[in-house]
């Protein structure tokens, strides 16, 4: 539960139903489907059946009641946001001097988001290094708020190298 990401996709969709399978293997299967239409079924006993053109995969899922909710962010949070590029630059310039897992100060395994007036600072540190990155950008609050480096992590494999923005909304907790 260090990580959750919600994301939909257009589907023609039979009979509405939840499921709850491993995010990785799902989606290693769906990369190996020739085909562009991907097919999934489940049945009673939670039992995943993924096809697509001749290739077919069952895998075993779990009840979608037995699945932790994920918190929600709109809780009256604050939005900025940057270019993808300039948030991915600046987690890679600071996520270097991010600790270790087992460190024992758990603080310094994440970084510190800083929005000062009209500026987003990221400070990193292990104890022998500091990272620190600042850039401009619109905002008349202030906050500080630490992302574990792991999530940091997989949010560099989602941002791009363009100009797209990309909107960050830190929830009140």
């Amino acid at each position: 539960l260090d990580l959750g990401i919600t994301t939909s996709v257009e589907a023609e969709v039979r009979q509405p139903g939840e499921i709850v399978m491993s995010a990785k293997l799902f989606s290693d299967i769906c990369r190996s489907m020739p085909d562009e239409t991907v097919s999934i079924r489940s049945d009673e006993k939670c039992n995943v059946t993924i096809e697509s053109g001749v290739t077919r995969f069952t895998i075993t899922g779990i009840s979608a009641e037995e699945y932790p909710d994920l918190p929600s962010v709109g809780d009256g949070g604050m939005t900025f946001t940057l270019p993808q590029n300039a948030v991915k630059s600046m987690i890679r310039q600071t996520i270097f001097a991010v600790a270790a897992p087992n460190d024992p100060r758990p603080i310094y395994t994440g970084t510190l988001f800083e929005m000062l007036l009209n500026e987003l600072r990221l400070v990193s540190v292990d104890g022998y290094r500091l990272a620190m990155r600042n850039e401009p950008m619109q905002n008349e609050e202030t906050m500080s708020f630490v992302v574990p480096g792991k999530t940091l992590q997989e949010v560099l494999k989602l941002l791009g190298d363009d100009e797209k923005p990309c909107s960050l909304i830190v929830g009140r907790r």
